[in-house]
């Protein structure tokens, strides 16, 4: 085999995509486009387009928005094409969304060569790229005009025109009715015709036989894709009889091949001063390449070796071709990697990893991918990947850790899908790992109705949400800490500590999000009972100044939690009223016991002092978040909906919510206890009262309420007197 071969097998089977070009100049001798020449099967693959859509087309008809990329490709690839010093530069392709290191050098003015490597996951090719050859097509070895048309083709100094005529001559042979048929070959403005003075009524001599326009095939000449000529045949002085075929399939089918074939020789012949061109190319493109590249003989003797197989195991060129392969593979890799060469020389190709022993004693893991060529010689191309392998083991440790750990913990893509999560995690939230894997967290959000039940407002809601995601896609911050309700498998509640972090890529947009969720129910409840507690003991403070007034707190407060609930209020909003209503008169702690506990009508002073009990208990509370239903109703639960209560006189929608239901309570309460200065009234007496006052003193919504649960109260009230 000769060595341009190698080097062309090289290329083609490369796992780097190659691609060679001449630079087109403007008016002014600069570059303005450049033309493929050739392309490699990496180069197909990685790019999309066929090499029959690309060589001898302009980038420009390729690639019509290339001028629109930040980066001028023209200009650098002509500079180098025109002299500059080879460059070697990494480029993100959006379209393809991947990154590639690109190699571009010149070997000649006007033309220049690129080799892609994706470097998104550095990972070399691990198998080798089997060039496509285009080969005649051999279906019937037997049709004699193929097999005629070839061994022309292969006559030495044949050319094409001498090719195509004696090739139309032969085309009648391989019909049904040679005598008959005539053949032209048409390419490029030429015309080549197998007809002659034969062709005539009763033989030779006499006028050329008009042909039967409808019994003609056609078969199109497609010369690197492009339409340049045609055979046609057709049937001179020939009329079929009933059901009787011109043509058969198989002599359309003959056509069609032999037009592949011509093709294929035009092609040929037009390639083959570039292919000897090349060879130079080819050589530097072996020596230049990053990887190993290795030849070896029938016995695994190494023949063929680029200066990047010496670096690697640490051998000059003549060391490394004195060797065979049993001596640089490491202990761990001798029996595979006969194995390997074995199954090489059965199947003709085979990828594997293996050890190699360098000279100086390292153990290198390798990508190996072989191929056997047609002199009897295999070659092969040789990747480092040791670093890889590391970080798979460490990657493999890490995993083992995680899982190992308590805390859960979830990572995902940029679009919250679930990559990974540990034991922890899946106990967490009850669901299994593979269950999990694919599904995004959003599987664990309750919805916006269930944060708006437990107290959040929709601003909360978007609040949380839209600050975590802010904070994800912010690179400066690239973290978020805060509480969030999730929803299990079964549907049960888990109140979580969330802590999210962002793992950006180059070019700062996010690649993954890690999580930790720390579940916090426990200690939500916790803190929620200490706080009843706390509120409850507070409000037992005024139980302490006026004993008769502590059955009366606590009916309040589950009096209005049923009022609140039958209003359509949330579930929290319910529980933190029941806790709250009771805490209404905190403010009495601060009113003199001769007025608090006189047993006879106020008069208007101590009426006004006996007032300031709704302030005196606004002011203990006021101020912290968690006591703004507290503050509201101490200050507000004596106001009127017409306004004419106090402290401040509001009215209508004005006086907080809370405070309406709690004033409503606090009356019917009052009506039916007992009092030093008072009777207690009747159930029926008390709701009289509260319905005559409906759009005055109370807001006739909660008193329509109020109308409709008043059996209930009635019940509620007599169990508690």
């Amino acid at each position: 085999m000769e060595m341009h071969e190698v080097y062309k097998a090289a290329i083609e089977r490369s796992a780097y995509a190659y691609a060679y070009y001449r630079i087109e100049l403007d008016a002014e001798d600069k570059p303005e486009d450049y033309v493929y020449l050739d392309v490699n099967a990496a180069f197909e693959r990685l790019t999309g387009f066929p090499r029959s859509q690309v060589v001898g087309r302009r980038v420009s008809e390729v690639l019509p928005h290339l001028r629109e990329d930040d980066f001028d490709w023209i200009a650098v690839y002509g500079a180098v094409a025109l002299g500059a010093k080879e460059r070697e530069f990494e480029r993100f392709i959006p379209a393809r969304g991947r990154w590639y290191r690109i190699h571009v050098f010149s070997p000649e003015r006007l033309y220049f060569v690129t080799t892609f490597q994706d470097i998104t996951a550095q990972k070399a090719a691990e198998e080798s790229l089997l060039e496509q050859a285009i080969a005649l097509s051999e279906r019937v070895k037997e049709m004699r005009l193929l097999i005629r048309f070839s061994r022309l083709a292969q006559e030495d100094g044949i050319g094409l025109d001498e090719l195509l005529a004696r090739t139309a001559a032969l085309i009648p042979e391989a019909f049904q009715r040679p005598s008959l048929t005539v053949a032209r070959i048409r390419l490029r403005g030429m015309e080549y015709s197998s007809e002659d003075s034969s062709l005539s009524p009763g033989g030779a001599g006499g006028d050329k036989l008009a042909l039967t326009a409808s019994c003609s095939i056609n078969e199109g000449i497609r010369v690197f894709g492009e339409f340049c000529g045609e055979i046609n045949v057709s049937l001179a002085a020939w009329r079929p009889a009933d059901g009787e075929l011109a043509f058969l399939p198989e002599e359309e089918s003959i056509l069609a091949m032999l037009a592949l074939s011509i093709a294929r020789f035009i092609e040929k012949a037009e390639t083959e001063a570039e292919r000897k061109r090349s060879e130079d190319r080819f050589r530097r493109y072996v020596d230049d390449a990053p990887d190993g590249i290795f030849v070896v003989d029938n016995d695994g003797r190494y023949r063929e070796v680029n200066p990047a197989a010496c670096a690697m195991l640490g051998y000059s060129q003549a060391e490394l071709l004195g060797l065979s392969i049993p001596q640089i593979l490491a202990p761990s890799s001798a029996e595979t990697g006969l194995s390997a060469f074995a199954a090489l020389k059965e199947h003709g190709k085979d990828s594997r990893e293996l050890e190699l022993l360098a000279k100086d004693g390292r153990i290198l893991t390798v990508g190996l991918s072989s191929v056997a060529l047609t002199d009897g010689r295999f070659m092969s191309f040789c990747k480092d990947i040791s670093d890889r392998i590391r970080a798979e083991e460490k990657l493999e440790l890490y995993y083992r850790a995680i899982n190992a750990l308590d805390q859960a913990v979830v990572i995902t893509d940029a679009d919250g899908r679930i990559l990974e999560l540990n034991w922890a995690f899946a106990r967490l939230y009850g669901y299994g790992l593979d269950e999990a894997i694919g599904q995004t967290p959003r599987v664990l959000n309750p919805g916006r109705d269930v944060y708006r039940n437990l107290g959040y407002s929709d601003d909360d809601y978007d609040t949380l949400f839209e600050g975590m995601w802010k904070a994800m896609k912010d690179p400066k911050r690239g973290t978020w800490e805060g509480v969030v309700i999730n929803k299990r498998k079964d549907g049960a509640l888990v109140w979580a500590k969330l802590h999210l972090n962002a793992v950006y890529d180059g070019s700062g947009n996010v690649q993954y999000l890690i999580g930790l969720p720390f579940d916090i129910s426990e200690s939500r409840k916790r803190e929620q009972i200490d706080k009843i507690e706390l509120y409850s003991t507070i409000a037992s403070l005024a139980e302490l100044r006026d004993s008769e007034t502590g059955n009366h707190m606590r009916r309040v407060g589950i009096l209005a939690k049923l009022l609140a609930k039958n209003l359509g209020m949330p579930e929290k909003y319910c529980d933190d009223i029941e806790v709250f209503a009771p805490m209404h008169d905190i403010g009495k702690v601060g009113i003199m016991d001769s007025i608090l506990l006189a047993e006879r009508k106020l008069t208007p002073e101590e009426w006004a002092e006996m007032q300031k009990h709704t302030v005196l208990g606004y002011n203990i509370v006021k101020g912290k978040k968690e006591l703004d239903m507290v503050a509201a109703i101490t200050l507000r639960h004596h106001e009127r909906f017409d306004g004419s209560g106090y402290p401040g006189g509001l009215a209508g929608e004005a006086i907080p919510f809370s405070a309406r239901i709690t004033a409503i309570i606090d009356v019917y309460d009052a009506l039916r206890s007992e009092r030093p200065y008072k009777r207690a009234w009747t159930h029926a007496a008390a709701v009289s009262e509260i319905r005559a006052f409906s759009g005055t003193h109370f807001d006739p919504r909660i008193v329509a309420c109020f109308l409709t649960l008043e059996t209930s109260f009635a019940s509620i009230y007599d169990e508690l007197s």
